[in-house]
């Protein structure tokens, strides 16, 4: 990671029932390898308490279940994974780039000049 990510990767309190690993404070590619990475790695290692696990840019959110969730042991966990040399590093799977043709107005969409004026 670039000089600027010292510090992270770090976990942060998102409310009563949410952790966030991030990655990174900028949209950044390495940042968001890592979070995908780590999103696969925690697909992967089932953590007990943890009812959704969400990838974003820049980082990872678990959403934990307020009733049998124990935080600590969570973030111990998490820590844990994070100090694994493949937790957050290196390329995230297969990147696939997808290609959707679109097209407007004219034929295709006559009425875009009215939802554009909406």
């Amino acid at each position: 990671m670039p000089d600027h990510e010292a510090g992270f990767p770090r976990i942060l309190p998102m409310g009563l029932s949410g952790l966030l690993v991030q990655f990174s404070d900028r949209l950044e590619e390495d940042a968001n390898r890592a979070a995908l990475r780590f999103w696969e790695r925690l697909l992967a290692d089932s953590v007990p308490g943890v009812e959704e696990i969400a990838p974003s840019l820049a980082g990872v959110f678990l959403r934990l279940d307020p009733l049998m969730a124990d935080r600590g042991a969570i973030e111990a966990r998490v820590r844990g994974l994070l100090a694994t040399k493949a937790a957050g590093s290196g390329a995230a799977g297969t990147v696939r780039r997808w290609r959707i043709p679109t097209v407007f107005g004219g034929a295709a969409g006559p009425d875009l000049a009215a939802v554009a004026a909406a």
